[in-house]
C-alpha cells in the first residue's frame, strides 16, 4: 500500500511522477571500486515514460548476449545524459585477460553528486551536479530536471562551468554532447514547423524544443530488448560549454492517448 518514493538518497536516483508520466534519474555517485565491476558510467543520466509506453531511456544491458557489448552500453554515452569531449564521466580499469574474471571496475568517477529537491504545488523538480569530468577538463556538470503541467511538461537545463562558478574557456576542450536515447518502439516524426515529436501507436505524443542549437538525430541502440539489440534513434545536442554554457530543453505533451 506504500507509494513509491520520490527522492532516494542512499540509491543515488530521483523520480518525478504525475499525470501517467514518471521520470527515473540517476544522481548517485559511482559505486565503491570493489562493487563496481559492472557499474554504468551514467551519472545524470535519465529515463521517462508516458502512460504504459517509454520514450526516452538508456542503451541498459543485454545480459544474454556478447561480452563485447558490455564497454559499449556502460559508456556515458549510451546514456541519456551529456558528454564532455566524446569521453565517459569514468574511466574502465583491468587489462582484457583480467576482465572475464573480475569485471571491469569503474575508475576516477564522479566521487561528488549533489542533489537538491524542489518540489512545490504542481511541480515536482531537483537539481543534481557532479564533478566526473572536473580532473580531465576542470568542467562541473549540473542538470535540473522538472515535471509539472499535470504531467504534461518536462522541463530540462544543462550546466556547464569550472570550479567556483565560473564560465567554461574555449581552449578545444569543452565540446558538448547531450543525447536522448529513444525507445525502439518510439516513432520519431517531424511536424510541419520541423519540430521533433516522438510518438507511439495507441500512446501520447510529445513534442521536444530546445533553445540556442538545431537538434540532430543520430543511429543508437538499445541494447536491453527481450530479443536482444534493436536499432533506433538519439537527439543530440552538440555546442561548446564556451558558447553556450546553460542549455534548456524541454518535452511537451501534445496529445493524449486515444485523442484525436
Amino acid at each position: 500500500a506504500g507509494a513509491p518514493l520520490l527522492h532516494a538518497p542512499y540509491s543515488g536516483y530521483e523520480r518525478l511522477a504525475m499525470g501517467g508520466t514518471t521520470v527515473i534519474a540517476d544522481a548517485g555517485p559511482a559505486p565503491p571500486f570493489d562493487v563496481s565491476q559492472h557499474a554504468h558510467a551514467g551519472c545524470l543520466s535519465f529515463e521517462f515514460s508516458s502512460g504504459r509506453q517509454h520514450y526516452v531511456v538508456n542503451a541498459g544491458v543485454d545480459v544474454f548476449g556478447p561480452d563485447d557489448y558490455r564497454p559499449l552500453a556502460r559508456a556515458t554515452a549510451a546514456h541519456s545524459t551529456a558528454t564532455i569531449n566524446d569521453s565517459s564521466s569514468a574511466r574502465f580499469l583491468l587489462p582484457p585477460r583480467l576482465r572475464g574474471l573480475l569485471g571491469s571496475p569503474l575508475h576516477a568517477g564522479p566521487g561528488k553528486v549533489a542533489c537538491i529537491r524542489q518540489d512545490d504545488a504542481g511541480r515536482q523538480s531537483f537539481v543534481a551536479s557532479h564533478n566526473g569530468y572536473v580532473p580531465r577538463f576542470g568542467l562541473f556538470h549540473e542538470r535540473e530536471l522538472a515535471l509539472s503541467h499535470e504531467g504534461g511538461v518536462i522541463d530540462g537545463t544543462d550546466r556547464f562551468f569550472r570550479p567556483g562558478g565560473h564560465a567554461a574557456r574555449d581552449n578545444g576542450r569543452d565540446a558538448i554532447a547531450i543525447r536522448f536515447h529513444l525507445h525502439p518502439d518510439t516513432e520519431l516524426y517531424q511536424d510541419s514547423a520541423d519540430r521533433l515529436v516522438l510518438g507511439a501507436s495507441g500512446a501520447d505524443y510529445w513534442m521536444f524544443s530546445c533553445d540556442g542549437v538545431v537538434p540532430g538525430v543520430e543511429e543508437s541502440i538499445f541494447f536491453a530488448a527481450i530479443g536482444g539489440p534493436r536499432r533506433t534513434r538519439q537527439i543530440v545536442l552538440t555546442f561548446k560549454a564556451s558558447a553556450i554554457g546553460e542549455m534548456q530543453w524541454r518535452f511537451t505533451r501534445t496529445r493524449r492517448a486515444g485523442m484525436i
